[in-house]
Parts: structure tokens; C-alpha cells; sequence
């Protein structure tokens, strides 16, 4: 579940500009909680979103999940990135918010890998 939830983040990232161009210079770190899997994915894009959202302008080329806890639905994790750059970095479509509309989350144990499909608005 924990590679599906990075996944999610890289693929949020790489609809908004070529992660090809970005470099790891910045870490930043962020934490995200919440009552169930699915409210725990939507605060955890919630929060890198905020950070692509907010001045300066964080894009992340990797982000990966140091604690997830699926008892206490809590994350931690660190993104690996750099400010976004006109001129540098392409725009791609801006994600103006993550939705629970059509979220789906599936950990079935004849599958070896948990499916998830998240739903954004652009």
C-alpha cells in the first residue's frame, strides 16, 4: 500500500510538469493522517498539493513514505524536489484539488499489488 500511496504522489506531480526536469536539491517534509485508507490518501496528496500550491512553489520528482501506519492510518514522508521554475519546468494541467469522488482503494490478497484510483480536479 505504501508504494501504491508514492505512486499516487508521483503520478499527481507528473500531470503538473516533467519530472524529467526537476532535480532533487530541496527536501521537504510532510505528514498526513486519517479515518480511514481513503481519507488518508486524499490529506496525503492533500499536503503535497499544498506544497506545489504554496510560495515558493515545491515541485517533487520523488516522494517517499519513511513511516506508514495502516492501524493508525498516519504518514510521514519526505519529498525530494525543487522549486518550481518558468523557463525550467513545463506546466502541465494544474491540479486545483483532490477529490473522494470515485476513490477507490483495493489491497485483495490474490493480487500481489494494491490498486488505487484517484479521482483530481483540474
Amino acid at each position: 500500500m505504501k508504494e501504491a500511496f508514492e505512486q499516487c504522489s508521483m503520478a499527481m506531480f507528473g500531470y503538473m510538469t516533467d519530472l524529467n526536469r526537476v532535480q532533487m536539491t530541496q527536501e521537504h517534509h510532510v505528514e498526513a493522517e486519517g479515518h480511514d485508507l481513503e481519507s488518508l490518501l486524499f490529506h496525503f496528496l492533500d499536503e503535497l498539493l499544498f506544497m506545489f500550491s504554496a510560495e515558493p512553489c515545491i515541485v517533487a520528482k520523488k516522494v517517499n513514505i519513511t513511516e506508514f501506519n495502516e492501524q493508525d492510518l498516519k504518514i510521514k514522508a519526505t519529498a525530494y524536489g525543487e522549486e518550481f521554475t518558468i523557463g525550467k519546468h513545463t506546466q502541465g494541467a494544474e491540479v486545483k484539488a483532490i477529490t473522494y469522488s470515485a476513490m477507490q482503494i483495493y489491497d485483495r490478497p490474490q493480487v500481489d499489488r494494491p490498486e488505487v484510483f484517484v479521482i483530481v480536479d483540474i
